[in-house]
């Protein structure tokens, strides 16, 4: 019976977490979301980003999708845009208050997948580099050159204006090294 209750309670109590980790929103850990309701999230952040002057470009996948296809990747599970760390805050307090999921500061964790949400990354500019601080202790491995990056290029996608780096497939090479051709994992389409 002891066990039993003991049982019934850590069942309660991880219901209750992953109840706090995704309250009021349509996602949830290790659940896939479409591309179009993706590209829906990714459309309103940046409308928001770039109706509050917010220092941003996107990232990553996201970078990828949009140089490589001119919209979001299917097999992407997120949506990745950088955001320069005086604005960092700010743009956190725009997406929350306009109901957009994301994960941000000490939420961020590449180690619990929930898919779907929009990832901001911050970044500094240190030593003539762009240096994207999710990982504290990694200095330069997770940076661009600042020639890269800025002046930052717009490009319309899905309809809007977004800003990209000055030269996204320097970027996109020193992320993905051959990120002209798809790749294949465990029989599915990755980045």
């Amino acid at each position: 019976m002891k066990l039993l209750l003991l049982f019934i309670l850590i069942i309660i109590t991880i219901i209750l977490i992953i109840t706090i980790c995704v309250k009021n929103e349509p996602f949830a850990a290790g659940i896939k979301t479409s591309r179009n309701l993706r590209e829906k999230f990714f459309k309103k952040a940046i409308e928001i980003f770039n109706k509050h002057d917010i220092q941003y470009y996107v990232g990553y996948g996201t970078l990828l999708g949009i140089i490589r296809e001119n919209r979001l990747l299917k097999s992407d599970d997120d949506i990745d845009i950088m955001v320069h760390s005086n604005d960092y805050d700010k743009a956190y307090k725009l997406l929350k208050s306009y109901g957009i999921p994301m994960i941000y500061g000490k939420n961020f964790s590449h180690g619990l997948v929930i898919h779907g949400r929009v990832e901001i990354y911050k970044y500094i500019i240190k030593d003539n580099m762009v240096i994207d601080l999710w990982a504290p202790n990694a200095k330069y491995e997770h940076s661009q050159h600042f020639n890269d990056i800025y002046p930052l290029s717009k490009k319309e996608v899905l309809g809007i204006q977004v800003n990209i780096p000055r030269s996204p497939e320097k970027v996109l090479e020193r992320i993905y090294s051959d990120w002209k051709t798809p790749t294949y994992e465990k029989g599915h389409k990755s980045k």
